[in-house]
């Protein structure tokens, strides 16, 4: 049964990987994948509202608010109101939280270099192109949800 086998070899990319850990990144950063993803936005951004941040990130507001509460917390993170909109969240890095943007990317591009680095180089244009066909079939399931 093949859609088996794509279920096993997803399950088994995510354990492999470290995505189930809820304690640190993969690259070993003491993140929950949703924070460091969170941090990746917000460090790619200058200013950035909560409900955008939600929408990048493919989760409710209100479990990004409770992430960005934790970042907060952390000295990572800054919120301030939009002087446009009152009512409006904006985000972005602390000095503490850029510095930590540019450790996790540079701790994740070394382990995304040893990665491609074994890859056969034949069939990496065949791993990014399956990647990506999932990625966009993941992408339409979702937009049908809604």
């Amino acid at each position: 049964m093949d859609e088996q086998m794509l279920r096993e070899q997803v399950q088994t990319f995510i354990r492999q990987f470290g995505l189930l850990e809820q304690e640190h990144t993969p690259c070993q950063y003491p993140l929950s994948p949703s924070q460091a993803h969170a941090l990746q936005v917000l460090g790619q951004s200058n200013l950035i509202p909560l409900y955008q941040l939600a929408g990048h990130l493919h989760l409710e507001k209100s479990t990004v608010s409770r992430l960005v509460n934790t970042l907060v917390e952390r000295g990572w993170v800054e919120r301030t109101i939009n002087p446009e909109n009152r009512r409006e969240v904006l985000l972005k890095l602390t000095d503490a939280g850029c510095t930590l943007f540019e450790e996790v990317q540079a701790s994740a591009s070394a382990k995304y270099h040893t990665i491609w680095q074994r890859l056969p180089e034949v069939q990496r244009a065949q791993i990014l192109d399956a990647l990506a066909t999932l990625n966009a079939i993941l992408k339409d399931t979702e937009e049908e949800r809604q």
